[in-house]
């Protein structure tokens, strides 16, 4: 599994960074008017736009995984399940900045809680998160879940309690088990709130910015570098205001047309 899981990751990275020099190609294309050229990186850029979507499908997988456990926990009304429930969120309550700045002290290799509890488990004093091209894109995969889980247990959570009470016990009148009720009743009923979370948490991951920033700010080398964080640099930095201009319209275009088919499937799936 943890094959699989870092295999999918150089996926992504690789995908990302094929297309991030995709739109700077298109930028200069549209800068320096060579608008015959825009066809073709734009079906690039459409093959690789779904490349990245499948391997950060994945990633949100993991999430909606998590949080649909903590909201299916959490519905059965235990003691003290509104006391967790309120712990389990707080994550979500704090700011993207605050939080990348609060994880940046835990991954510090000299006093960092979280090498230390590392190292006293595997008997590595050298260890670092941040610091290695291998593990930062894992950081921040463990820290944007820890933020945002609460977030997708939330919305499933809505939707496990807005189920009729009758249609179980219709169930049980059939003799059902609680297996052909979880597949015929809650899934297909939890379906809609399973695609809104899959569709914040997609637009979300393309909006990330104040995370990586403090936590990384793109590095080490361009490793952990987002999108939102290269159009800061060309415009804040640099100061290529053209470019970085037609880099965000590129950018919105492609979150408005990605995010489009994902409400799209939400509406077939109402219509069911």
């Amino acid at each position: 599994m943890t094959i699989s899981l870092l295999q999918r990751l150089h996926v992504e990275h690789g995908a990302v960074a094929e297309f991030l020099a995709l739109l700077d190609q298109e930028a200069d294309a549209m800068a320096q008017g060579r608008f015959t050229d825009l066809p073709q990186l734009a079906q690039s850029k459409a093959q690789l736009a779904d490349k990245i979507a499948i391997a950060r499908r994945h990633r949100e997988n993991e999430q909606m995984t998590l949080g649909f456990g903590l909201a299916w926990l959490l519905n059965q009304k235990f003691r003290g399940h509104a006391t967790l429930t309120t712990i389990i969120l707080l994550p979500m309550m704090l700011s993207p900045a605050v939080v990348g700045t609060f994880w940046t002290y835990f991954f510090q290799p000299q006093y960092g809680i979280f090498n230390y509890i590392v190292s006293v488990f595997s008997g590595t004093r050298e260890f670092t998160m941040i610091g290695s091209t291998a593990l930062a894109p894992w950081a921040i995969i463990l820290v944007d879940s820890w933020m945002w889980t609460p977030y997708v247990m939330l919305l499933i959570l809505a939707g496990l309690r807005s189920i009729p009470d009758y249609l179980y016990e219709a169930a049980e009148v059939d003799r059902a088990s609680e297996w052909t009720k979880f597949w015929r009743i809650t899934i297909p009923m939890l379906l809609p709130f399973l695609i809104l979370a899959l569709l914040f948490r997609f637009i979300e991951n393309f909006k990330m910015f104040d995370l990586v920033n403090q936590l990384t700010s793109g590095g080490p080398g361009s490793v952990t570098e987002l999108a939102s964080i290269t159009l800061k640099r060309e415009a804040f930095e640099k100061w290529r205001t053209g470019y970085s201009a037609a880099f965000a319209i590129i950018l919105f275009v492609s979150v408005y047309g990605l995010s489009n088919l994902l409400v799209r499937f939400l509406e077939r799936v109402k219509e069911r």
